[in-house]
């Protein structure tokens, strides 16, 4: 039976464990957490009944068949999630990719020379590995699980970008045809986690 049981007291805002939160450190006594989410009440039920499955039904991290244990963001195991490659600032102001820029508020050489047609992109992290693993099985696997994790990983690393909360998240859209093959939305998926 030797199964190891962790309390998920992990901040919503940065997911650093609640006791010493690293972004609520500086503005708020230890233990608080950065974001209202994290301090859910039906946290210690949820963890209870995870461990619970995970005993009758070990839990496997859909990316590469590993036990889920510690670090884990379910179902992504916490190997997967850390090999998540996110991309270092600064970033160019306009496409959103690493820039040898010292300013975030300056454009890249690229966008200075051929302005794109959009204001500026943002993505979570570089597209490879476990990332584009797990974004093909949600696509293509309907791994409808996976969403959470992704959205949490969107939160967390456009959060920056976005100073001013927007009003909505508005998925791409989906051909009607695609989306009833698929039975889903992945953007949606994604999208509705980021709330």
């Amino acid at each position: 039976l030797g199964h190891a049981f962790e309390w998920p007291h992990a901040c919503a805002a940065c997911g650093a464990p609640v006791p010493g939160c690293a972004s609520a450190a500086s503005a708020a006594p230890a233990g608080t957490p950065c974001s209202p989410l994290a301090a859910d009440p039906r946290l210690p039920m949820r963890a209870l009944a995870l461990a619970a499955l995970d005993l009758l039904f070990p839990a496997v991290c859909p990316l590469c068949s590993a036990r889920l244990g510690s670090g884990r963001r379910d179902p992504v195991c916490g190997a997967c999630w850390a090999s998540f490659e996110r991309l270092p600032p600064p970033l160019c102001a306009v496409c959103g990719l690493p820039t040898a820029a010292p300013e975030a508020t300056t454009p890249c050489a690229t966008c200075r020379h051929t302005v794109p047609a959009f204001d500026y992109a943002r993505a979570a992290a570089c597209y490879g590995g476990a990332v584009r693993d797990a974004i093909h099985a949600l696509k293509f696997g309907g791994r409808r699980s996976l969403a959470r994790p992704l959205g949490d990983l969107v939160r967390t690393e456009c959060r920056p970008a976005l100073a001013d909360v927007p009003d909505a998240l508005v998925p791409v859209p989906l051909g009607r045809a695609r989306e009833r093959a698929r039975g889903f939305n992945q953007a949606e998926l994604i999208a509705d986690r980021r709330r």
